[in-house]
């Protein structure tokens, strides 16, 4: 007997839509700044975020390269600075959908 493979959630395709479907919506917007790389400094405006567990997705105007370390600001009253990794990012309806794996730890 064969049996289906179950869901995998490591795939940054997959978590996308689980996220946008499954996730809480957040209010207001948030910038993000990468710290690392041939890119440091360069600055991305966030919108439509959607928050689940450590993870972020949210939409972006330009593309976040996928491993790209990040710092990221919330506009949201409550929510610290906070470090992230890019997982996947994905061109859809005129913009990019990123999605990102908060660390632990703060932003410095």
């Amino acid at each position: 007997m064969t049996t289906a493979p179950a869901l995998v959630l490591n795939n940054p395709i997959v978590e996308i839509d689980v996220i946008e479907q499954q996730g809480d919506p957040m209010s207001g917007c948030a910038t993000a700044m990468r710290v690392g790389g041939d890119q440091f400094g360069a600055m991305y405006e966030l919108t439509d975020l959607v928050w689940s567990g450590d993870r972020l997705l949210a939409r972006s105007s330009e593309p976040i390269e996928p491993g790209s370390i990040v710092s990221l600001g919330f506009q949201h009253a409550g929510c610290m600075a906070r470090r992230a990794t890019v997982y996947g990012c994905r061109f859809e309806d005129g913009s990019y959908r990123n999605l990102l794996y908060i660390d632990q730890q703060m932003a410095a």
